[in-house]
């Protein structure tokens, strides 16, 4: 796994719901954010290797 291109995902997405026209657009965005959140914490998990545990919790 990109874990550089995993984490620009993921702050995409959070840049982007952060200038979202609307609730719903936002609430799409921050759901997406959230699940390659979960990909990368369940990555590092499973390498041993957790970077922040409350990282995915950001945002």
């Amino acid at each position: 796994m990109d874990l550089n291109s995993q984490y620009f995902r993921h702050q995409r997405a959070m840049m982007q719901a952060a200038a979202a026209a609307c609730a719903g657009q936002r609430h799409t965005l921050l759901g997406e954010a959230a699940s390659i959140a979960r990909t990368i914490a369940g990555h590092q998990n499973r390498l041993g290797a957790p970077a922040f545990a409350g990282w995915s919790l950001l945002g």
